[in-house]
């Protein structure tokens, strides 16, 4: 007995009773075949339906029959956790799924559906794949680029269509009858009936997913990304009641983003880059300080080091994570080898003025002898210790190894 495909004969059907035909699988995570089902078991790019039988989680789908769109078949429905006792072939239960899942994937679907088109039709911009996942959805085009203001005018194409409510309409339509449709892409040749949707003379599709009634059940499209991807264009874009989410979340934080920086919203971008500006204007005058700092500290360094022919060490306690490093680099431009350790983050930064220093090759052994962390080359190395007893045995170990340079 065939499985018979409520999801495509009444989309709108949320739960419903439906017997057992048989089960398999194993006890725990056992495969329910029924006589009708409301679960889509997936396909076109859409993931399968969410939800309970009997009570029972539906973790996944099987066929048994092939390809379940052209030829019907069983569907086995994966089950989390074992039937109910007492529950078989021959018992009737009931099915539901998960109402905003199914509305949420059908909407992105058909909404899929009008981008690819659009695109199609305004950049001659092909569809190569299609990706549904659980923030965004991603089609990649045939295009080497998308420029941000014909990604605009694509979308306001697309929320146009959307908003005058054009119909669905779905086709069942036979081999020899599919030249009849000015199909977007041509289906597999597998000799069975082609479901072909069509959005109202706008498109025409061969897909086996489901989809909303007309276009403005959509309400909103909005593309939110564009990248290169493996020498295809990727456009990112939320539809829906995904969209309306994503849309709520971006003004609330725009409206936060406002009061923060005591401006209206439309004050935001202004605001933020008068202010990053001052930010790197301070950071300069920092760095300039710190610099300042680290050639006193170099110099004091030196100074106590004398003649002698060992690297010059020295110890930094400082809130400022770089400036260990900037001592080092210091001390190396007057010609040594200097080596900063921050004990606050138990960390030693050394630096050379010659490549012939080779540190990495001379000092990755002992670092990896007392459990540090880190690495470089031939003229800078930074390693990290969990214990300042770890650190201090590094430095007095690689005082030791440089001394022979």
């Amino acid at each position: 007995m065939d499985t018979e495909l409520l999801y495509y004969k009444n989309p709108e059907l949320m739960e419903t009773d439906a017997k057992i035909i048989s089960v398999s699988g194993s006890e725990t995570a056992p495969l329910v075949a029924l006589d009708r089902t409301v679960f889509f078991p997936g396909g076109g790019g859409q993931p399968a339906d969410r939800g309970t039988l009997a009570g029972v989680e539906v973790s996944g789908f099987a066929e048994d029959a092939g390809d379940v769109v052209a030829k019907g078949g069983q569907i086995h429905h994966k089950l989390a956790a074992p039937l109910p006792a007492g529950t078989g072939p021959g018992s009737m239960v009931r099915i539901c799924i998960d109402p905003v899942w199914r509305r949420d994937y059908s909407e992105r679907h058909t909404a899929q559906h009008l981008l690819s088109s659009t695109m199609l039709r305004l950049f001659n911009a092909p569809t190569r794949s299609v990706h549904h996942g659980p923030e965004f959805s991603t089609i990649d085009f045939d295009i080497p680029a998308l420029l941000p203001e014909d990604a605009l005018f694509c979308e306001r194409e697309v929320n146009r269509i959307i908003s005058d409510k054009f119909s669905v309409i779905i086709h069942l339509c036979p081999p020899e009858d599919i030249n009849a449709f000015n199909l977007r892409r041509i289906p597999p040749k597998n000799g069975g009936v082609v479901r072909v949707v069509e959005i109202d003379g706008i498109d025409f599709t061969p897909c086996c997913g489901l989809h909303a009634p007309d276009t403005a059940y959509i309400r909103l499209l909005k593309i939110i990304g564009i990248e290169k991807y493996k020498g295809l264009t990727r456009v990112s874009f939320t539809a829906g009641e995904t969209a309306i989410g994503n849309y709520e979340k971006v003004f609330r934080e725009a409206q936060s983003s406002a009061a923060n920086l005591g401006v209206a919203i439309d004050g935001i971008s202004a605001e933020s880059a008068r202010l990053l500006a001052k930010n790197r204007e301070l950071e300069a005058d920092r760095l300039a300080v710190l610099r300042g700092w680290a050639r006193r500290e170099a110099a004091l360094a030196i100074e106590k080091a004398g003649n002698e022919a060992e690297p010059v060490s020295a110890v930094s306690v400082s809130d400022e994570p770089e400036f260990a490093e900037l001592v080092a680099k210091e001390i190396a431009e007057k010609g040594r080898i200097g080596m900063c350790s921050d004990p606050l983050c138990h960390t030693v930064h050394v630096a050379a003025s010659d490549a012939k220093a080779q540190l990495g090759i001379h000092l990755g052994p002992i670092g990896r002898e007392c459990e540090g962390k880190g690495g470089g080359g031939p003229v800078l190395f930074r390693i990290s210790f969990k214990k300042k007893e770890n650190m201090d045995a590094f430095i007095e170990k690689a005082v030791f190894e440089l001394s022979k340079l």
